[in-house]
């Protein structure tokens, strides 16, 4: 009896489990996806605090939003090109990891001057555009 008889995806028999890394690799990527939706969408939560806070106007709180998601953008380019360069596994994991140290040290800073959002939003940008490879 086939794989194809047995209900099992097409090609899934034949490659030896390359089908199960791929579904694991593609909810990785979009664990990563969904992390950098929620960070972009904090900045919109803490737009009035952040405005309360500087005395930004209602017009100038659209900049803070502009600046954060061009900065991102800016960061995507850089990060495809190093993933180009360095690797996509490197790069992938090089972000992770600046990340979740970024996000340790804005949960133990004791003033909001201290933050760590400038980085987490370098690390957030590679690791959408460079997904990991299995060899």
């Amino acid at each position: 009896m086939s794989s194809l008889d047995q209900g099992a995806p097409f090609g899934a028999a034949a490659t030896g489990g390359v089908g199960a890394k791929r579904g694991a690799t593609l909810a990785l990527l979009a664990f990563a996806q969904l992390i950098i939706a929620l960070d972009l969408n904090i900045v919109f939560v803490a737009l009035p605090e952040i405005g309360a806070g500087l005395g930004f106007s209602g017009q100038t709180l659209q900049w803070v939003v502009s600046a954060y998601t061009v900065f991102t953008g800016g960061f995507l380019l850089f990060g495809g090109r190093a993933a180009d360069l360095i690797g996509q596994r490197r790069i992938f994991i090089f972000a992770l990891w600046l990340y979740a140290l970024s996000s340790l040290v804005g949960g133990f800073a004791w003033s909001p001057e201290i933050s760590s959002r400038p980085v987490r939003c370098k690390a957030s940008a590679p690791r959408s555009c460079s997904r990991p490879r299995s060899h």
